[in-house]
């Protein structure tokens, strides 16, 4: 008989939480066999020990759970797949943005020495400029089988029905989250990211503004994009609320914005502007500073792919 098993799409406010809830149907139908910690192998052979927390009818995996997250670089986007073993034990499988599971052992190890205080060039990259006329010109499903090591990684295919005890709401949530991404995932070359991007650094408004290239994160929905930390500082310093977002043809998008400790990030209204704009992996739009006082950014794309058409200067 099929062990029971539940998924989870991780989202920002997953991370800034710093735990995870587990589905009210598994809790429905296992509650009582849970107890106060669980065990959660993964196909490293590891087994990490996570508090359960419970209140009520509802409960999440708590005291751990954000060393778990660390440890194996688990960021926004990613799908996790829990089966139960029975007496509070779980076989978890990871899945990245692009639903291939991921290779556990350099997950730990980049995971480890980020949280060392070792910069790594995947999600926290700042791939990103920013330039002010007071500044120098900076660009300066069938659930899986627990993996051994050393096993060819497996492919999730999310569109595929499975049995899964989780809320339907998580379910909706998956489908929309990969209609959306896959929808526009596309294969960039090293040179058409390299021609968007110096067609991107040859133009400078007059006006402040930045530079950003967009990453497959930025395009989910749900997820937010931070511009540079050195514009917001200097541009944004307080915004709480929607600004515009205007094309070089004057067309407006309302985009929620807030400032922070120094970062500056769009959410709400933001994955609608990149949909209906065909936004794109690799694409590198530049945000121009028009008017402080009701806080209208200017976007530019410079795009990796020309078939996709351009919203550039010449538009």
């Amino acid at each position: 008989m099929p062990r029971p098993f539940f998924h989870k799409l991780i989202l920002s406010t997953t991370l800034q939480d710093k735990k995870l809830r587990i589905p009210d149907n598994f809790i429905k139908k296992f509650r009582d066999e849970l107890s106060v910690a669980a065990a959660l192998t993964v196909p490293d052979g590891h087994v990490w020990r996570v508090g359960i927390k419970k209140v009520d009818n509802k409960a999440w995996f708590k005291e751990g759970w954000q060393e778990f997250v660390e440890r194996y670089y688990i960021r926004v986007g990613y799908f996790l797949i829990f089966r139960y073993e029975g007496n509070s034990a779980f076989s978890v499988s990871i899945f990245d943005l692009y639903n291939s599971e991921i290779n556990y052992q350099t997950n730990a190890l980049v995971g480890t020495q980020y949280n060392l205080g070792r910069q790594y060039p995947f999600e926290e990259l700042e791939d990103d400029e920013c330039v002010s006329p007071a500044m120098p010109n900076l660009f300066g499903a069938e659930l899986p089988k627990l993996k051994k090591p050393g096993r060819k990684k497996q492919k999730f295919q999310p569109s595929e029905e499975d049995s899964s005890l989780g809320h339907e709401d998580d379910m909706e949530m998956r489908n929309r989250f990969y209609e959306s991404a896959s929808a526009r995932k596309r294969i960039v070359t090293a040179e058409e990211r390299e021609r968007a991007i110096n067609a991107a650094k040859a133009f400078e408004p007059t006006n402040p503004f930045c530079r950003v290239v967009l990453r497959p994160s930025y395009l989910y929905r749900g997820c937010i994009m931070y511009l540079p930390s050195c514009f917001a500082e200097q541009h944004l310093s307080g915004v709480s609320g929607f600004i515009k977002l205007q094309l070089p043809d004057g067309r407006q998008w309302p985009v929620r914005c807030l400032y922070r400790g120094g970062r500056a990030k769009f959410s709400q209204g933001w994955y609608e502007f990149t949909l209906e704009n065909n936004l794109g992996e690799g694409d590198v739009c530049v945000f121009e500073l028009l008017r402080s006082r009701e806080f209208v950014l200017k976007v530019t794309v410079f795009r990796v792919m020309e078939s996709t058409g351009l919203m550039d200067r010449s538009q």
